[in-house]
Protein backbone atom coordinates (compact mmCIF):
# COMPACT_ATOMS: atom_id res chain seq x y z
CA UNK A 1 0.00 0.00 0.00
CA UNK A 2 1.31 3.61 -0.91
CA UNK A 3 0.79 6.76 1.46
CA UNK A 4 0.79 10.11 -0.47
CA UNK A 5 -0.02 13.38 0.66
CA UNK A 6 -3.61 15.26 0.58
CA UNK A 7 -3.71 18.88 -0.05
CA UNK A 8 -7.02 19.49 -2.24
CA UNK A 9 -8.60 20.41 1.34
CA UNK A 10 -9.19 22.80 4.27
CA UNK A 11 -6.54 20.44 6.15
CA UNK A 12 -4.23 17.95 4.15
CA UNK A 13 -3.94 14.70 5.10
CA UNK A 14 -2.08 11.54 4.56
CA UNK A 15 -4.29 9.01 2.07
CA UNK A 16 -3.46 4.88 0.77
CA UNK A 17 -3.71 4.19 -2.81
CA UNK A 18 -7.55 3.56 -1.96
CA UNK A 19 -8.22 7.02 -1.08
CA UNK A 20 -8.85 6.26 2.37
CA UNK A 21 -7.56 8.84 5.02
CA UNK A 22 -5.11 7.64 7.40
CA UNK A 23 -6.75 7.54 11.05
CA UNK A 24 -3.16 7.74 13.57
CA UNK A 25 -2.25 11.16 11.85
CA UNK A 26 -5.38 12.55 10.92
CA UNK A 27 -6.11 14.09 14.22
CA UNK A 28 -2.25 15.63 14.41
CA UNK A 29 -2.85 16.86 11.24
CA UNK A 30 -6.16 18.45 12.28
CA UNK A 31 -4.56 19.84 15.42
CA UNK A 32 -1.93 21.58 13.48
CA UNK A 33 -4.35 23.19 11.20
CA UNK A 34 -7.09 24.56 13.33
CA UNK A 35 -5.74 24.78 16.80
CA UNK A 36 -2.21 25.58 15.99
CA UNK A 37 -3.68 27.74 13.28
CA UNK A 38 -0.41 27.45 11.21
CA UNK A 39 -0.07 28.04 7.73
CA UNK A 40 -1.70 25.79 5.35
CA UNK A 41 1.74 25.37 3.52
CA UNK A 42 3.57 24.41 7.04
CA UNK A 43 0.78 21.54 7.54
CA UNK A 44 1.36 20.25 3.62
CA UNK A 45 5.37 20.39 4.49
CA UNK A 46 4.19 17.94 7.92
CA UNK A 47 1.43 15.63 5.87
CA UNK A 48 4.33 14.95 3.13
CA UNK A 49 6.92 14.29 6.04
CA UNK A 50 4.41 11.70 7.62
CA UNK A 51 3.82 10.25 4.28
CA UNK A 52 6.74 9.59 3.01
CA UNK A 53 7.64 7.60 7.02
CA UNK A 54 4.43 5.76 6.52
CA UNK A 55 5.49 4.37 3.10
CA UNK A 56 9.22 3.61 4.86
CA UNK A 57 7.79 1.72 7.98
CA UNK A 58 5.44 -0.33 4.88
CA UNK A 59 8.63 -1.54 3.34
CA UNK A 60 10.02 -2.41 6.84
CA UNK A 61 7.00 -4.50 7.85
CA UNK A 62 5.78 -1.52 10.61
CA UNK A 63 2.84 0.28 11.37
CA UNK A 64 2.70 3.58 12.84
CA UNK A 65 2.79 3.04 16.09
CA UNK A 66 5.09 0.25 15.97
CA UNK A 67 8.26 2.45 14.52
CA UNK A 68 11.43 2.19 17.13
CA UNK A 69 14.51 4.04 17.16
CA UNK A 70 16.10 2.55 15.00
CA UNK A 71 13.76 2.63 12.47
CA UNK A 72 14.16 5.98 12.92
CA UNK A 73 17.63 6.37 12.70
CA UNK A 74 17.11 4.33 9.43
CA UNK A 75 14.81 6.33 8.15
CA UNK A 76 17.58 9.47 8.52
CA UNK A 77 19.77 7.81 7.18
CA UNK A 78 17.83 6.32 4.02
CA UNK A 79 16.92 10.02 3.27
CA UNK A 80 21.09 10.88 3.40
CA UNK A 81 21.23 8.39 1.05
CA UNK A 82 18.50 7.79 -1.47
CA UNK A 83 17.54 11.59 -1.47
CA UNK A 84 18.49 14.70 -2.84
CA UNK A 85 18.00 16.26 0.40
CA UNK A 86 19.69 18.88 2.78
CA UNK A 87 20.93 17.86 6.63
CA UNK A 88 18.58 20.68 7.27
CA UNK A 89 15.30 19.00 5.26
CA UNK A 90 16.17 15.54 6.66
CA UNK A 91 16.08 17.30 10.17
CA UNK A 92 12.68 18.50 9.49
CA UNK A 93 11.25 15.50 8.52
CA UNK A 94 12.51 13.95 11.85
CA UNK A 95 10.99 16.66 13.36
CA UNK A 96 7.60 16.28 12.54
CA UNK A 97 7.65 12.52 13.06
CA UNK A 98 9.06 13.00 16.54
CA UNK A 99 6.01 15.87 17.21
CA UNK A 100 3.41 13.95 15.45
CA UNK A 101 3.85 11.21 18.18
CA UNK A 102 4.32 13.13 21.26
CA UNK A 103 0.81 14.57 20.20
CA UNK A 104 -0.68 11.31 20.03
CA UNK A 105 1.23 9.86 23.14
CA UNK A 106 -0.28 13.34 25.00
CA UNK A 107 -3.69 12.38 23.92
CA UNK A 108 -4.05 9.26 25.12
CA UNK A 109 -3.73 7.87 21.42
CA UNK A 110 -0.81 5.52 22.11
CA UNK A 111 1.19 4.62 25.30
CA UNK A 112 5.21 4.16 26.24
CA UNK A 113 5.78 5.66 22.40
CA UNK A 114 7.76 8.03 22.95
CA UNK A 115 10.49 9.60 25.89
CA UNK A 116 13.24 9.70 27.59
CA UNK A 117 14.84 7.17 30.33
CA UNK A 118 13.96 8.47 33.72
CA UNK A 119 16.47 7.22 36.43
CA UNK A 120 13.52 7.04 38.82
CA UNK A 121 11.86 4.75 37.20
CA UNK A 122 14.26 2.59 35.06
CA UNK A 123 11.84 -0.55 34.16
CA UNK A 124 9.81 2.74 31.60
CA UNK A 125 10.88 1.83 27.94
CA UNK A 126 9.74 3.71 25.50
CA UNK A 127 9.77 2.80 21.70
CA UNK A 128 11.21 6.25 20.58
CA UNK A 129 13.90 7.05 22.92
CA UNK A 130 14.59 10.83 23.15
CA UNK A 131 16.69 13.38 25.57
CA UNK A 132 14.97 15.17 28.31
CA UNK A 133 15.25 18.99 27.07
CA UNK A 134 16.62 21.64 29.59
CA UNK A 135 13.81 23.42 31.70
CA UNK A 136 14.45 26.86 29.64
CA UNK A 137 13.52 24.82 26.79
CA UNK A 138 10.14 25.36 25.16
CA UNK A 139 9.95 21.57 24.34
CA UNK A 140 9.83 18.86 26.61
CA UNK A 141 12.39 16.88 24.86
CA UNK A 142 15.61 17.17 22.59
CA UNK A 143 15.73 14.79 19.33
CA UNK A 144 18.62 12.85 19.06
CA UNK A 145 18.68 12.00 15.87
CA UNK A 146 19.18 15.38 13.99
CA UNK A 147 22.31 15.07 11.30
CA UNK A 148 25.36 17.85 12.13
CA UNK A 149 24.41 21.04 9.88
CA UNK A 150 27.50 21.86 8.47
CA UNK A 151 28.45 24.82 5.91
CA UNK A 152 28.35 23.64 2.75
CA UNK A 153 28.88 25.20 -0.70
CA UNK A 154 26.37 24.75 -3.30
CA UNK A 155 25.75 21.10 -4.86
CA UNK A 156 27.27 20.69 -8.48
CA UNK A 157 26.25 21.45 -11.30
CA UNK A 158 25.81 18.91 -14.37
CA UNK A 159 28.27 19.99 -17.54
CA UNK A 160 26.47 19.25 -20.88
CA UNK A 161 28.80 16.66 -21.50
CA UNK A 162 28.05 15.07 -17.82
CA UNK A 163 24.00 15.49 -18.98
CA UNK A 164 24.58 14.23 -22.91
CA UNK A 165 26.23 10.96 -21.26
CA UNK A 166 22.96 10.17 -19.36
CA UNK A 167 21.08 11.07 -22.36
CA UNK A 168 22.79 8.50 -24.38
CA UNK A 169 22.00 5.54 -21.67
CA UNK A 170 18.73 6.01 -22.84
CA UNK A 171 19.39 4.78 -26.66
CA UNK A 172 21.47 1.82 -24.69
CA UNK A 173 18.65 0.72 -22.81
CA UNK A 174 17.22 -2.65 -23.40
CA UNK A 175 14.19 -3.31 -21.88
CA UNK A 176 14.14 -7.00 -21.02
CA UNK A 177 11.38 -7.34 -19.02
CA UNK A 178 9.05 -5.61 -22.10
CA UNK A 179 10.70 -6.13 -25.18
CA UNK A 180 7.37 -5.33 -27.52
CA UNK A 181 7.76 -2.11 -25.54
CA UNK A 182 11.09 -1.36 -25.85
CA UNK A 183 10.81 1.47 -28.94
CA UNK A 184 7.69 3.54 -26.51
CA UNK A 185 9.16 2.84 -23.24
CA UNK A 186 12.82 4.66 -24.72
CA UNK A 187 10.62 7.33 -26.27
CA UNK A 188 8.59 7.77 -23.07
CA UNK A 189 12.22 7.77 -20.84
CA UNK A 190 13.77 10.17 -23.60
CA UNK A 191 10.89 12.65 -22.84
CA UNK A 192 11.14 12.20 -18.92
CA UNK A 193 14.77 13.07 -19.43
CA UNK A 194 14.15 16.32 -21.14
CA UNK A 195 11.64 17.47 -19.00
CA UNK A 196 13.88 16.75 -15.69
CA UNK A 197 16.72 18.44 -17.69
CA UNK A 198 15.52 21.36 -19.69
CA UNK A 199 12.25 22.59 -17.55
CA UNK A 200 13.47 21.42 -13.89
CA UNK A 201 10.59 19.69 -12.55
CA UNK A 202 11.13 17.98 -9.01
CA UNK A 203 10.61 14.29 -9.31
CA UNK A 204 7.12 14.53 -7.37
CA UNK A 205 5.89 16.82 -10.58
CA UNK A 206 6.84 14.89 -13.00
CA UNK A 207 4.68 11.56 -12.05
CA UNK A 208 2.23 14.37 -11.17
CA UNK A 209 1.81 15.80 -14.68
CA UNK A 210 -1.70 14.90 -16.70
CA UNK A 211 -2.17 14.80 -19.99
CA UNK A 212 -4.54 17.64 -19.45
CA UNK A 213 -1.47 19.64 -18.99
CA UNK A 214 -0.40 20.12 -22.47
CA UNK A 215 -2.83 22.09 -24.30
CA UNK A 216 -3.15 20.80 -27.73
CA UNK A 217 -3.44 23.79 -29.95
CA UNK A 218 -0.18 26.29 -28.81
CA UNK A 219 1.38 28.51 -31.16
CA UNK A 220 3.61 29.96 -29.17
CA UNK A 221 7.45 30.05 -29.90
CA UNK A 222 7.91 29.39 -25.91
CA UNK A 223 5.10 27.13 -24.69
CA UNK A 224 3.97 27.47 -20.81
CA UNK A 225 2.31 24.48 -18.65
CA UNK A 226 1.01 24.91 -15.84
CA UNK A 227 2.42 22.14 -13.07
CA UNK A 228 -0.23 22.23 -10.19
CA UNK A 229 0.30 18.42 -8.97
CA UNK A 230 3.38 17.75 -6.71
CA UNK A 231 4.67 20.96 -6.12
CA UNK A 232 6.25 22.40 -3.23
CA UNK A 233 3.98 23.48 -0.57
CA UNK A 234 1.28 22.91 -3.53
CA UNK A 235 1.73 26.19 -5.57
CA UNK A 236 1.07 26.45 -8.73
CA UNK A 237 3.02 27.71 -11.41
CA UNK A 238 3.47 28.38 -15.02
CA UNK A 239 6.76 27.09 -16.88
CA UNK A 240 8.26 28.01 -20.02
CA UNK A 241 9.02 25.06 -22.21
CA UNK A 242 10.96 24.60 -25.45
CA UNK A 243 9.17 24.64 -28.33
CA UNK A 244 10.59 21.03 -29.71
CA UNK A 245 9.71 19.07 -26.23
CA UNK A 246 6.14 20.70 -26.40
CA UNK A 247 5.50 18.65 -29.84
CA UNK A 248 7.34 15.76 -28.74
CA UNK A 249 5.13 15.23 -25.62
CA UNK A 250 1.88 15.51 -28.12
CA UNK A 251 3.61 12.92 -30.80
CA UNK A 252 4.19 11.07 -27.45
CA UNK A 253 0.46 11.50 -26.25
CA UNK A 254 -0.49 10.20 -29.72
CA UNK A 255 1.74 7.25 -30.37
CA UNK A 256 3.72 5.88 -27.80
CA UNK A 257 1.38 6.74 -24.64
CA UNK A 258 -0.94 5.13 -26.33
CA UNK A 259 0.57 1.90 -27.22
CA UNK A 260 2.07 1.49 -23.39
CA UNK A 261 -1.63 1.78 -22.24
CA UNK A 262 -3.26 -0.31 -25.01
CA UNK A 263 -0.47 -3.16 -24.17
CA UNK A 264 -1.24 -2.41 -20.10
CA UNK A 265 -5.02 -2.09 -20.75
CA UNK A 266 -5.48 -5.83 -18.49
CA UNK A 267 -3.73 -3.95 -15.76
CA UNK A 268 -4.75 -0.66 -15.81
CA UNK A 269 -7.90 -0.35 -17.10
CA UNK A 270 -9.24 1.36 -20.07
CA UNK A 271 -6.72 4.44 -21.45
CA UNK A 272 -9.28 6.98 -21.55
CA UNK A 273 -9.54 6.97 -17.85
CA UNK A 274 -5.99 7.25 -17.11
CA UNK A 275 -4.60 10.90 -16.81
CA UNK A 276 -0.78 10.60 -16.00
CA UNK A 277 1.37 11.86 -18.79
CA UNK A 278 4.23 9.34 -17.84
CA UNK A 279 2.78 6.33 -17.44
CA UNK A 280 4.57 3.07 -15.95
CA UNK A 281 5.44 -0.11 -18.04
CA UNK A 282 7.47 -2.28 -16.09
CA UNK A 283 6.28 -5.91 -16.19
CA UNK A 284 5.27 -5.66 -12.42
CA UNK A 285 3.98 -2.30 -12.30
CA UNK A 286 0.22 -2.21 -11.07
CA UNK A 287 -0.50 1.06 -11.38
CA UNK A 288 0.02 3.61 -14.23
CA UNK A 289 1.02 6.42 -12.18
CA UNK A 290 5.34 5.86 -11.68
CA UNK A 291 6.26 6.87 -8.34
CA UNK A 292 8.86 9.04 -7.72
CA UNK A 293 11.60 6.38 -5.92
CA UNK A 294 11.37 5.06 -9.45
CA UNK A 295 12.18 7.94 -11.03
CA UNK A 296 14.90 8.66 -8.38
CA UNK A 297 16.45 5.15 -8.82
CA UNK A 298 15.86 5.25 -12.89
CA UNK A 299 18.10 8.81 -12.98
CA UNK A 300 21.03 6.69 -11.17
CA UNK A 301 21.00 4.25 -13.43
CA UNK A 302 21.74 6.78 -16.27
CA UNK A 303 24.79 7.89 -14.76
CA UNK A 304 27.50 6.07 -16.72
CA UNK A 305 29.74 3.17 -15.31
CA UNK A 306 32.31 3.83 -12.97
CA UNK A 307 30.51 7.32 -10.73
CA UNK A 308 31.06 6.61 -7.44
CA UNK A 309 28.20 6.81 -5.07
CA UNK A 310 28.97 10.13 -4.13
CA UNK A 311 29.25 11.58 -7.16
CA UNK A 312 26.65 10.13 -8.71
CA UNK A 313 23.90 12.46 -10.41
CA UNK A 314 20.14 12.40 -9.03
CA UNK A 315 17.09 13.93 -10.69
CA UNK A 316 17.70 17.53 -8.62
CA UNK A 317 21.09 17.49 -9.87
CA UNK A 318 19.14 17.40 -13.49
CA UNK A 319 17.09 20.40 -11.95
CA UNK A 320 19.71 22.32 -11.56
CA UNK A 321 21.15 21.88 -14.82
CA UNK A 322 17.91 23.24 -16.01
CA UNK A 323 17.31 26.00 -14.45
CA UNK A 324 21.40 26.91 -14.70
CA UNK A 325 20.69 26.67 -18.49
CA UNK A 326 17.34 28.85 -18.13
CA UNK A 327 19.27 31.64 -16.01
CA UNK A 328 22.20 31.32 -18.84
CA UNK A 329 19.72 31.84 -21.62
CA UNK A 330 17.74 35.05 -20.04
CA UNK A 331 21.32 36.11 -19.36
CA UNK A 332 22.11 35.95 -23.24
CA UNK A 333 19.27 37.62 -24.46
CA UNK A 334 19.79 40.49 -22.45
CA UNK A 335 23.29 41.00 -23.28
CA UNK A 336 22.70 40.74 -27.06
CA UNK A 337 19.78 43.45 -26.52
CA UNK A 338 20.60 46.96 -28.44
CA UNK A 339 19.37 48.33 -25.50
CA UNK A 340 22.34 45.99 -22.91
CA UNK A 341 24.34 47.85 -21.24
CA UNK A 342 26.36 46.75 -17.88
CA UNK A 343 25.20 50.00 -15.77
CA UNK A 344 21.76 48.05 -15.78
CA UNK A 345 22.68 45.03 -14.99
CA UNK A 346 20.87 45.56 -11.18
CA UNK A 347 17.98 45.55 -12.26
CA UNK A 348 18.46 43.03 -14.71
CA UNK A 349 19.72 40.70 -11.68
CA UNK A 350 16.71 41.34 -9.46
CA UNK A 351 14.29 41.24 -12.77
CA UNK A 352 15.87 37.34 -14.19
CA UNK A 353 15.51 36.05 -10.52
CA UNK A 354 12.41 36.72 -9.83
CA UNK A 355 11.44 35.09 -13.45
CA UNK A 356 13.77 31.91 -12.61
CA UNK A 357 12.33 31.75 -9.22
CA UNK A 358 8.56 31.27 -11.15
CA UNK A 359 10.27 28.55 -13.20
CA UNK A 360 11.54 26.70 -9.95
CA UNK A 361 8.37 26.99 -8.03
CA UNK A 362 10.23 29.07 -5.33
CA UNK A 363 8.18 31.49 -3.45
CA UNK A 364 11.00 34.13 -3.74
CA UNK A 365 14.05 35.03 -5.13
CA UNK A 366 16.01 33.30 -2.49
CA UNK A 367 19.83 32.39 -2.04
CA UNK A 368 19.59 29.69 -4.13
CA UNK A 369 18.02 31.09 -7.09
CA UNK A 370 20.99 33.96 -6.83
CA UNK A 371 23.46 31.21 -7.23
CA UNK A 372 21.79 30.28 -10.48
CA UNK A 373 21.14 33.37 -11.56
CA UNK A 374 24.48 34.33 -10.84
CA UNK A 375 26.20 31.52 -12.40
CA UNK A 376 24.01 32.38 -15.65
CA UNK A 377 25.32 35.33 -15.97
CA UNK A 378 29.23 34.19 -15.98
CA UNK A 379 28.67 31.66 -18.25
CA UNK A 380 26.29 33.95 -20.62
CA UNK A 381 29.55 36.58 -20.06
CA UNK A 382 31.87 33.98 -21.43
CA UNK A 383 29.74 32.49 -24.59
CA UNK A 384 28.09 35.29 -25.59
CA UNK A 385 29.37 35.84 -29.39
CA UNK A 386 27.50 38.29 -31.33
CA UNK A 387 28.96 37.40 -34.53
CA UNK A 388 27.08 33.68 -33.45
CA UNK A 389 24.00 35.09 -32.84
CA UNK A 390 23.80 36.81 -36.40
CA UNK A 391 24.16 33.38 -37.85
CA UNK A 392 21.93 32.17 -36.14
CA UNK A 393 19.24 34.79 -37.12
CA UNK A 394 20.40 33.90 -40.50
CA UNK A 395 19.46 30.48 -40.82
CA UNK A 396 16.04 31.17 -39.04
CA UNK A 397 15.60 33.52 -41.77
CA UNK A 398 16.50 30.84 -44.55
CA UNK A 399 14.42 28.25 -42.96
CA UNK A 400 11.35 30.85 -42.56
CA UNK A 401 11.42 31.46 -46.56
CA UNK A 402 11.23 27.95 -47.23
CA UNK A 403 8.10 27.34 -44.55
CA UNK A 404 6.62 30.48 -46.59
CA UNK A 405 7.44 28.85 -49.87
CA UNK A 406 5.65 25.93 -49.32
CA UNK A 407 2.49 27.78 -47.73
CA UNK A 408 2.29 29.03 -50.93
CA UNK A 409 2.44 26.57 -53.32
CA UNK A 410 -0.23 24.40 -50.88
CA UNK A 411 -2.31 27.53 -50.88
CA UNK A 412 -2.22 27.62 -54.94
Amino acid sequence: MTFVSYVQSNCPVVIDEHGATHEETLEYLLHRRFTELLKGSTVVADTHHLAVWLNFLQIRGRTYFQATSLDLENFRDYLLDSEDLTPQTINLYVKTICEAYWYCQTRGMVQNMIGWLDRSNPNQKYLIEVDKAPESSKSPYVIPYRLRVPNQSQNPVPNKGQIDAMRAQIDYWDYPGEPDLAESLRARDSLMFRWLSEVGLRRAELVNLWVDDISEHCSDAVPRVTISRGTKKGKSRNVEIPRSLYEETLNFIDLQRDEILKYKRSKFGSPSGIRVLFVNGSNNSVRPQMSEQAIYQWVLKLNPEGCSKKNKFSPHALRRYALTEFATHLWKVEMNSATYSPTKQLILHQNLMHRLAVQAGHESADTTIKFYIDMGFRRADNQTNPNDLVRVKEELERKLNEVNKLLGEHAG
